[in-house]
């Protein structure tokens, strides 16, 4: 498809200052469509500049208001933006592993309280590996042993994953600190018996 008229040309002054007085659209259009800020206004930012050029360059827009041209243009990229991101070279079968997730960190504290993803793929691997192969190897092995949990285990792992504090998860789960404790050491026991065929 053709690239439109206005898409490589910078700004007039006069879109300049529309863009500015209008530029609360886009607050309104994040908000209304419960999109995080810090995510969504950098990837949505380009295409409301491009629909301010296209209600200027095209003479029959301008008989609607520039919100309907500006909701349809987001609406538009939004789409376009989640089809990009479920494309198939986006969405292998076997799963993406990022380097940065997988890269050792040598100082690690506390492990029991099973901090977050990578302190778990430091278990699985015993040690700091400086391969990314060996990494994912330990990944996998965790993967497994967290198949072998029950329900409860899980929702600890789930939650703990997703940034919860020890306190906010035995609270939420309504389970007192020492049998949140007993789990805990369960789980990594569970996780050492795969990783260490112990």
């Amino acid at each position: 498809m053709p690239e439109a008229i206005y898409t490589a040309r910078p700004l007039t002054d006069e879109e300049k200052f529309f863009a500015e007085k209008n530029h609360n659209l886009m607050y309104r259009y994040i908000r209304i469509h419960e999109l995080d800020l810090e995510d969504w206004y950098d990837i949505l930012i380009i295409p409301y500049l491009q629909a301010v050029k296209k209600y200027f360059t095209y003479e029959h827009l301008q008989k609607y208001k520039f919100e309907q041209i500006f909701f349809r243009t987001l609406d538009s990229a939004r789409s376009n933006y989640w089809r990009a991101m479920n494309r198939k070279m986006r969405c292998p079968s076997g799963g993406i592993y990022s380097y940065e997730n997988l890269v050792c960190k040598r100082e690690r504290d506390d492990l029991t309280g099973l901090e977050c993803a990578e302190n778990m793929a430091y278990l699985a691997n015993g040690i700091c590996n400086e391969s990314a192969e060996n990494e994912v190897v330990g990944t996998e092995m965790l993967k497994e042993a967290l198949k072998t949990l029950d329900a409860e285990e899980q929702m600890i792992i789930k939650k703990k994953l997703y940034g919860y504090s020890d306190e906010e998860i035995y609270k939420s789960m309504g389970i007192s600190v020492k049998k949140y404790n007993q789990i805990l050491d369960r789980l990594i026991k569970a996780v050492e018996e795969v990783m260490y065929d112990v």
